[in-house]
């Protein structure tokens, strides 16, 4: 299950990168319906932390029946193990039935209104997903999520039970390598929010020990275009990041 390619650099654990900020979230979703708990008052503090770092960690997020019911539909997945070449390796359950109830929950208007409100992404019109999953040696390469069509973000819901050692994620700038953000899936139930685009790449550093470390790998997609029948889509991050501090 080692990645064979040459291309391959393995991110390591590097303490450079500061630790993602974590709320609690102001949005509970639930089986039946997705509802704000408060006003959006604190949406200003969640907006500049995304801006400046890419993304945030949203705890309590599910409520615990639905925790539950998608824990266990991860558990039972078809897992594949994909040897991802110069990416890394996982294993992965793409099926439709499997990635299904996760997708349809998440495309409620309330939470995608609430997407656009945090990060400044206009027109998000739909969540795409499916269930990863992390076993020792198994690491996932610095990539962009470049996939088919207009990803605007990326989104790690934690579905893991059981605990384990490495398994990191890492946030940077492409063209510097400036870190922007770390933090490692602990919480049941929390939901990681980053940004995506040309001049960003993530990695998840190896699992070492324990877990598996189980996730809901999603992405939240604007509107279909003509641009999306090209695979070579420019992933320019919009709104743009904030600059990085000089000097």
């Amino acid at each position: 299950g080692r990645p064979m390619s040459g291309e391959f650099v393995e991110p390591l654990e590097d303490r450079a990168y500061p630790e993602g900020r974590v709320f609690q979230a102001p949005i509970r979703i639930g089986f039946n319906e997705t509802h704000l708990l408060a006003d959006a008052s604190g949406n200003a503090d969640i907006a500049q932390t995304i801006a400046t770092m890419g993304g945030a960690i949203f705890e309590d997020v599910l409520e615990p029946a639905l925790l539950e019911a998608w824990t266990r539909v991860a558990y039972g997945a078809a897992w594949n193990e994909v040897d991802m070449r110069r990416f890394g390796v996982r294993s992965n359950d793409l099926s439709p039935s499997t990635a299904l109830p996760f997708c349809l929950v998440l495309a409620r208007a309330p939470f995608m209104r609430w997407l656009e409100a945090i990060t400044g992404c206009a027109s998000i019109a739909a969540i795409e997903g499916h269930v990863s999953q992390m076993r020792p040696d198994h690491v996932v390469g610095w990539h962009r999520d470049a996939g088919l069509g207009i990803r605007r973000l990326a989104m790690v819901i934690n579905l893991t039970s059981s605990t384990y050692e490495g398994a990191r994620f890492l946030l940077r700038r492409k063209s510097t390598q400036e870190p922007m953000f770390a933090y490692r899936a602990t919480a049941p139930g929390s939901l990681a929010v980053f940004r995506i685009g040309d001049d960003l790449q993530h990695s998840v550093t190896r699992l070492t020990a324990g877990g598996p470390r189980t996730t809901f790998s999603g992405w939240a997609r604007g509107p279909w275009a003509e641009s999306d029948s090209k695979r070579d889509v420019s992933l320019v991050a919009w709104p743009p990041l904030v600059p990085a501090a000089r000097g």
